[in-house]
């Protein structure tokens, strides 16, 4: 199983490929190659008996419409993966706000970003990150904190003020985090995936 940004692809292989073992029970046979002058080159009139060429039963004499040459008759299956399904896969917990104006008197402090957890069950969102694409600043939200369904995180720049019942979450930055113009809001799990990605570009009046 795949998933990639908010698709997840599942794929089914071939449990196992088993592969022809020399026959010693009987005299030597060598499998012919792909590409061979041997493939498809004997008689097109062949009808069984025998059903099975060299190495015995299981190895039919007659593959692909026609015998090859000699004593082994070559099988070539190609095995390719086949998608199940694909589906989009909305997160629970996404980037709800981006508030980039702060007060420039305190450094833009009170900037701030939600995240909310829009799903029916509760996320641990313990060691998931918050990232300012623009300034490169993360933020690590602490281990055992669980979002529960339709609760509200706050994440300020530099106010270590709990809102939400989520704890005192903060970059504690002493600059602006925010860019005033444009920027990229990246959260991301435990694992560095990707869970939800928020942008803005502000509209010149």
């Amino acid at each position: 199983m795949w998933t990639f940004g908010r698709w997840l692809v599942l794929l089914a292989l071939p449990a196992s490929v088993v592969f022809l073992s020399p026959d010693t029970a009987r005299a030597a046979a060598h499998s012919l190659l792909p590409g061979s002058s041997a493939l498809n080159t004997s008689a097109t009139a062949f009808t069984p008996p025998p059903e099975f060429d060299q190495p015995g039963a299981g190895f039919s004499r007659m593959f692909n419409g026609r015998v090859d040459m000699g004593t082994y008759e070559y099988e070539h299956y190609i095995y390719l993966p086949v998608i199940l399904f694909m589906s989009q896969v909305s997160p629970s917990v996404v980037i709800s706000t981006v508030m980039y104006q702060g007060i420039p008197a305190l450094n833009m402090a009170d900037q701030y970003v939600d995240l909310r957890n829009r799903g029916s069950t509760a996320v641990n969102i313990g060691g998931w990150t918050l990232t300012a694409v623009s300034t490169s600043k993360v933020v690590e939200f602490p281990y055992g904190l669980v979002m529960q369904p339709g609760q509200v995180c706050r994440v300020y720049t530099n106010a270590p003020v709990d809102y939400g019942n989520c704890g005192a979450l903060s970059f504690y930055s002493p600059i602006p985090v925010w860019s005033t113009t444009q920027d990229v809001a990246e959260l991301r799990d435990a694992n560095n995936n990707i869970v939800d990605v928020y942008s803005y570009t502000q509209v010149p009046r």
